[in-house]
């Protein structure tokens, strides 16, 4: 796929990012680091966990967006992840059981469910 979505960590902790839809992927974003996936086009969210000790795990869910593309452009989505004042991409709060419970096992097929791990509003 020639559309990609890139996670950037700038939260200050470690993020585990579950990102929900046509393409289900799960993706280890270290702090201050980015990492890219390629995508089909289609409707997404995503679910972040962060933290590096499960006893201070946060989760967000991000707002859905979607991944457009035509027989002559694609889509390149940068998504910060980081409280944004004013930002463009909203989130919530999520729990450990809609993180665990999104796509069961990221590498299978259809995602079922999903949580991010941030507790801002913006990211």
């Amino acid at each position: 796929y020639l559309n990609t979505v890139t996670f950037d960590n700038q939260s200050g902790e470690y993020g585990a990012v579950k990102l929900v839809g046509t393409t289900a992927r799960m993706v280890d974003v270290p702090q201050g680091q980015k990492r890219t996936v390629n995508v089909a086009a289609g409707e997404y969210y995503i679910l972040v966990r962060y933290g590096s000790k499960p006893e201070q795990y946060s989760y967000a869910k991000g707002d859905p967006f979607t991944v457009h593309q035509t027989a002559t452009q694609y889509s390149c989505i940068t998504i910060t992840l980081h409280p944004v004042v004013n930002g463009n991409y909203r989130t919530r709060s999520s729990s450990r059981d809609e993180f665990d419970k999104a796509m069961g096992d990221t590498r299978a097929a259809k995602p079922q469910s999903s949580g991010q791990g941030n507790t801002h509003n913006d990211h």
